[in-house]
């Protein structure tokens, strides 16, 4: 049952097409009331990555009353969405092997392994990039190892040398591939999170065990506890931008297939790396939306973090403020509200241990690979990249106003 968080406030169509996205996607679907908007309600879904949930769930509601032109539309969409989700599945498959062979080790993060546990079904969860967890020491070879399947990066060059590639493990987390000739991109990261200290990466738990999925083959996948905090830690840093993140978390609450239903080993992780408040910021979202029964060791922690409830509203509004647009709201373009957005989302997803200040700062000012790749600063002399991020800045703000007029 979804419960509005403003109850007293008039909502236009465009949010009761959103509450009613929301319910159809849950693990608890029900119709909506009419009036409904279905065609809105499947341009959300496209947007948000729901679309294959919503054609399922809705399969498992027989009194909703879609109209033809409405259903066809979801059907063509979520016939799309699964052939690219099988092809997605099938080119991790590929990937896991290659990495296998090169003696790489890869842990794929959410993509089709993340659907198969949580859905028991690779084309439930709309595909997006694949996204790869490599050893910091590894990332180079494993560039190579892309490369020889048809994917490159504008930004290879900065693991071109020692110094460059130590350089950029420090200030992300990322570099994206693209096969042009497959349509698919890769994401490969060295940790969870962009910098050191939002959230531990520990070898143990991000390369955790190894699974087989039927016609794709072995996969490395993260400690499923590890995973489902960085989920929450991701979905709360982009503030829940995509539909599809917050279902991770709400299926998950429901049928406890990520984490092995071991919710005390999950509280005790979160405790242990620091991402209490964030594992609850995010359950308590779920319990504002969702009348999903938590287990015991969960109601604990909410008990335990007053502070997780003030988080969990701020959330919730900044998810608000653009769920119910049926496009990408656009990318903030003044450098003000670029770092006011990145201070606000990390106050919330990142690690409560010491250098919480320190970590922050370092993210914020930490060049980007467009600026590592303007220019190769030698070490000792990186405190340079600041006067480059400065000269970007102050090109955005000169033509802020332009734009504006």
């Amino acid at each position: 049952m979804i419960k509005d968080p403003t109850p007293t406030q008039e909502t236009d169509q465009a949010r009761n097409a959103w509450w009613a996205l929301v319910q159809l996607t849950g693990p608890d679907p029900r119709a909506p009331d009419p009036p409904v908007d279905w065609h809105r309600i499947i341009d959300l879904a496209a947007r948000h990555k729901s679309v294959l949930l919503l054609r399922r769930n809705l399969e498992w509601l027989p009194d909703a009353q879609v109209p033809d032109a409405a259903r066809v539309k979801l059907i063509e969409i979520s016939r799309e969405r699964a052939l690219r989700a099988l092809a997605l599945a099938r080119e991790t498959g590929l990937l896991a092997q290659a990495f296998r062979d090169a003696g790489i080790t890869a842990s794929v993060m959410k993509s089709a392994p993340l659907s198969m546990v949580i859905h028991e079904d690779v084309a439930l969860r709309d595909p997006g990039d694949i996204d790869l967890l490599i050893p910091p020491s590894q990332a180079s070879e494993a560039a190579s190892v892309l490369e020889t399947m048809g994917y490159s990066s504008e930004f290879r060059k900065l693991l071109g040398s020692e110094r460059q590639t130590e350089r950029l493990m420090r200030v992300t987390n990322q570099l994206l591939f693209f096969a042009p000739s497959k349509g698919i991109g890769v994401e490969m990261h060295w940790r969870w999170q962009k910098v050191e200290g939002m959230m531990p990466t520990a070898p143990q738990h991000a390369w955790g065990h190894s699974t087989v999925i039927d016609g794709i083959g072995e996969i490395l996948v993260p400690d499923g506890l590890d995973h489902f905090i960085y989920l929450c830690a991701h979905g709360l840093a982009h503030g829940w931008m995509r539909l599809k993140w917050l279902n991770d978390i709400r299926w998950t609450l429901r049928n406890g297939r990520l984490v092995r239903n071991d919710w005390h080993g999950l509280v005790n992780r979160a405790h242990e790396i620091g991402m209490s408040r964030v594992v609850g910021a995010a359950i308590m979202m779920i319990t504002q939306i969702d009348d999903t029964p938590l287990p015991g060791p969960l109601r604990q922690l909410l008990g335990d973090c007053p502070k997780c409830k003030e988080l969990a509203a701020q959330s919730l509004t900044w998810m608000l403020e653009t769920a119910s647009r049926v496009d990408d709201p656009p990318p903030p373009g003044h450098p003000l509200e670029i770092a006011k957005g990145l201070l606000r989302h990390m106050e919330i997803s990142m690690s409560d241990q010491p250098k919480r200040l320190t970590t922050q700062l370092r993210a914020l000012l930490a060049p980007s690979p467009p600026e590592l790749a303007m220019v190769d600063l030698p070490h000792g002399l990186e405190f340079g990249y600041l006067f480059v991020r400065a000269a970007r800045m102050l090109g955005r703000l000169r033509t802020a106003p332009a734009k504006g007029r």
